[in-house]
Parts: structure tokens; sequence; C-alpha cells
């Protein structure tokens, strides 16, 4: 039997390496030296677009030109408030190239969230589409608010029609608002002297969201060297070191850990071309994949819609070389009919289930290539460590043993921004001197060194692959004044894999019913973002107990 400390993992490696050798620099110079490498290979398309490495590194430095002379410098923070469109891969790059600290935020939070995750960051400026001005402007009056279009990235042609068909409504709203159009910020930078480019990659880069051991979101701080460490983990371990021209799907929204290290950073980096999707559909997808994609990384959710969806006659994913689910398990039974999709569309790939937290970037474990086990999320990557823990200690546990997942490796956030007893929490050093981080979620390994995840410690419900926490939801739902209490649970949901229930006790002299149910909804629509919204609400006259007087989530889940 193996033990609890050694890799055993490392039988199953075959030819990858079990460690790799990392470059310690920006980001920034990453995807620099790949555009060198591959200058006329396709950056990025977009909706018909196309731009080479050798331009994008161009806009890139345009983009870091025209956030110097607004005023960003290093180690400030830029709220970025984007979907997948060019822009943001764009001022991803230069507010690294800079030496600043993209600030990534869903672009339909509430104006709540909004305000919240700038005041955390300290964001001095923020960029986002104009249909989401008038929110972000609303929220965060104090921060000077850069505007963008889709109809910016599109090709010269397209441009009109779109802005008339699509744009117009969103146009005459910020026309009221104090914002800075595109065009006007990039002639901003004309002429600008950019200042040294940063030459280590262990200062604070990115922050990204989520909710930590207690299960109320946190903002995640990442070095460029944790995101430049998962990107060529990523390759590694799927024996891609010479991906040019391979061209990467990113349907995963880029404030999303998988999203923004894989399906861009970890593509960018590798001279991959990155096929932008701004809003998911099982349509809009399926037209992807009729253009020869080699890799695909989604959710549960989204390959489930795929298979809901019509596809579409001879289509052929004989290009697929690596299809990848994260975000939240992955069910046995869609597995096997994603699996069967892709063979009866000539794939000789599988779908590979990984395992990671927004506080290690991204994935940390994959199962591998060949010699994958029903209900694993595999092997670690190369120079990552997972050990299984018993719950609310740093006692290792024998294989076989159900206990908290401890990840340690390159990847490991630096810390909880502002937060230092949260990270203590989180982020504890062995008597060897190694950085561990605790995840709050439960599983085991085996003896050969594959491992399964069964649960987690902390409160929290994973729908259409995101993280929702209960504990904010009920915070901002018990402050209306119609609700005595509120409880949020998730309740399994065969699209979403898990919907968001809320059980309701009315208060005092309140009649619960379909227009008490329309006044909370309208409330929670303008306080919670669209995705983590309640998909229905149940009214109680008490919610129930355990014997121990704690709430009962098992009897509100039934």
């Amino acid at each position: 039997m193996a033990h609890p400390l050694s890799r055993p993992w490392l039988a199953h490696y075959g030819d990858i390496p079990p460690t790799l050798s990392y470059p310690g620099c920006s980001m920034y110079e990453l995807v620099r030296r790949a555009a060198e490498m591959h200058p006329a290979t396709k950056a990025w398309e977009f909706e018909g677009n196309r731009v080479s490495y050798r331009q994008f590194i161009t806009r890139i430095d345009a983009a870091a030109r025209a956030l110097y002379a607004l005023g960003l410098r290093s180690g400030d923070r830029v709220m970025l408030a984007l979907p997948n469109c060019p822009q943001v891969t764009e001022l991803f790059y230069a507010a690294d190239r800079i030496g600043a600290v993209a600030n990534m935020v869903h672009p339909l939070s509430s104006a709540g969230e909004f305000r919240r995750y700038a005041a955390l960051s300290g964001s001095r400026f923020a960029v986002t589409l104009e249909s989401f001005a008038p929110s972000l402007c609303a929220a965060c009056p104090e921060i000077p608010v850069v505007t963008t279009r889709i109809s910016d990235a599109l090709p010269v042609f397209l441009r009109p029609v779109y802005r008339i068909t699509q744009e117009a409504k969103y146009r005459r709203k910020a026309k009221t608002l104090p914002v800075i159009g595109w065009n006007h910020f990039l002639r901003g930078g004309k002429g600008v002297t950019l200042p040294p480019l940063r030459t280590s990659g262990d200062a604070p880069a990115v922050i990204l969201y989520s909710g930590g051991t207690t299960g109320i979101t946190k903002a995640i701080l990442h070095s460029a060297n944790a995101f430049n460490a998962a990107g060529l983990q990523t390759m590694a371990a799927n024996h891609f070191s010479h991906p040019d021209g391979h061209r990467m799907i990113a349907v995963l929204p880029n404030f999303h850990g998988f999203g923004l290290g894989i399906g861009f950073h970890a593509a960018f980096i590798h001279g991959c071309t990155v096929m932008l999707l701004p809003r998911f559909s099982a349509s809009a997808l399926m037209r992807l994949l009729r253009r020869r994609p080699s890799y695909i990384t989604g959710v549960p959710t989204m390959f489930e819609a795929l298979l809901r969806a019509p596809a579409p006659r001879r289509l052929n994913l004989s290009s697929l070389r690596g299809v990848y689910s994260g975000g939240d398990s992955l069910p046995p039974d869609l597995k096997a009919r994603f699996d069967a999709f892709l063979a009866a569309h000539g794939a000789t790939v599988l779908l590979r289930e990984g395992y990671g937290a927004t506080e290690c970037v991204a994935a940390c474990c994959l199962s591998p290539e060949t010699g994958a086990r029903p209900s694993s999320i595999g092997i670690p990557f190369p120079d990552m460590r997972i050990r299984v823990c018993a719950p609310e200690t740093e006692t290792p546990l024998p294989p076989g043993e159900d206990g908290e997942l401890c990840i340690a490796g390159p990847t490991v956030m630096l810390g909880y921004l502002n937060d230092p007893d949260e990270t203590a929490l989180t982020l504890r050093r062995d008597s060897d001197g190694t950085l561990w981080l605790h995840t709050g979620d439960i599983g085991c390994m085996d003896a050969d060194g594959y491992f399964y995840f069964t649960g987690r410690l902390k409160r929290m419900i994973v729908t259409s692959g995101y993280n929702v926490y209960p504990r904010e939801l009920e915070h901002i739902l018990s402050a209306y004044p119609k609700i005595s209490a509120v409880c949020t649970v998730g309740v399994p949901d065969p699209y979403r894999i898990q919907r968001i229930r809320a059980c309701i006790v009315p208060a005092d002299g309140v009649s619960p019913g379909p227009e008490l149910e329309a006044e909370i909804a309208a409330y929670a629509a303008e306080n919670i973002a669209r995705y983590a919204l309640p998909r229905e609400y149940v009214f109680l006259r008490e919610l129930p107990r355990t014997k121990l007087g704690k709430i009962d989530y098992r009897k509100l889940e039934a």
C-alpha cells in the first residue's frame, strides 16, 4: 500500500515529464515569445474576424499604452467586466505589460456585486461593454469607465449592420453616461512610451473570485508565475509540446479560472488559435465545431446541452485532440453519452474529467489519455501534489480513506486579497515547509494514485459550472422586509446539474403565493447575478431543523 505522502501517480505518467522548467516572467512575455515563434499564425478568431500573433502583440501594446495614458501604473488594479471578445484578451495582457493587476469580473454582475468587487480589489479603472455600462457606472460612480462594443471587434463590413440591429438601444443610453469610448481610449495612448517590461513573475497579476473555506466570495490573488505554470502544465500533461496551428474553442468565461487559465492563456502561450465565443449557446458552439477545432474545454452543463441540440449534417470531429470537463462533477452517464457522440462523429478522443480550484488557477488533476478509471478525477499534473487529510487537520490519510483534498505546487494562489485570516485558514505550511492549499473538498486517493471527488466541506451550489454560495444569497434575500427566514439549497437538475431552490418563511402577516413570489423574484433580479438566481421558490411555515437545532438542508433539498 502506498504511503500517504508518496506520489504513486508518477507510475502512470508515461512520457509526461514529472517536473517542468518555469520561466519566471510576466504572462505578456510568454505571449510575446509565442508571437515571435509563430508571427503569421492566427491568434484569435471572432465572428469572421482573424488576427495573427504579430498583429495581436501590436494590439496588446496599443491597449497597454492607452491604459498607461489613463494613469494605470504597476500594482494598480483594473476591472475587466467583459465577455469572451478580442478586447478582453488584449486588455488582460496589456495590464500585465504595465505590471498592473487584471480584476476579472462577471459582466452580468448585479450593481451590488460591482460595488463589492471594485471596493475589495481597489480597482482604479473599469472596462466593460456599452450594454453593461449603466449598471457599472451607477454602482461605481467614482471609477472611470471605458466602454467597448462587440461591433468594435467585427470585420469592417459587418459593423454597420450589427450596430443598427444589436447595439443602437445601448448606444442611446451610453451617450448620457460619463464613459470613455473605445476609439477615444485607444487614441489617448498614441505616442505614449511604456515602462520597461517587468522581468519577474512573482508579483500579483490577476484577481479571480471564489468562496474560500467559509463559502463567502473572496478575491483570489494570483501571480503571473501561477498562470504561466498552469498553462505549461496543461499542455505537458496532454503531450502537446508543439501545438502551433491547433485551435482552442474558448467558450468558458474569462472570469472563470478554467476559462482564463486554460481556454485563453495556455492556448496563447503555445501558439494556438483561440476561437472566441462571447456567449454560450449549443447552436453557436455547434457552428464552431464545424470549423475543425483541436481542443474544447467545458462544464457538464455545456456537454449536456450539446447532446440535446441537433447536430449539423456530416459533423466531422476527427480534428479533436482533447475534450475536457471541469467546474463540477461529471456524471458517468453523461460521459458515456458524450463519448458515444464523439465517436459517432469521427473523434478518436474521449471526454476527460479534471479537477481543480480557482485558488490554484484551474485544473491541477486530469484523467490520463489511457487508463482512465470510472468516476475518477485522474492524476495530478507535473509538479502538483495532492494529498488527503483528515478534515480540519493537517494529518495525511492513507489510500482509500475520505478526507479533505489539499494541493501543493507552483499554481497555488498568493492568498485572499485583504483577508489574512481566511488566507491563514486555507494556506498552511507543513513541517517540511511545503505550502498546502486546503480546498474544502472531500475526496480520496486509491493505492495507484488516482483521485476521486466525493463532496464538499463548505456549503456551495454548482449550477451550470458556476459556484454559488448559499450564505451570500441568504444574506441578500433575508434583507427583503417580507421575508422572515430563508435557506437556499441546490437540487438535481437534468440540464444545470443543480438548480437553486429558495426556501422562504414569510414575515408575520404576509401571505405566501404567486404575488409574493413575483415580488421576491424581482428583488432578487436587482441584487443577484443572473447565473445565481433561484429557479424555484418554496414557502414554508418554518425551516426544518435537525436534533441539534441546525437547519436540515437534506429535507429542504428533498
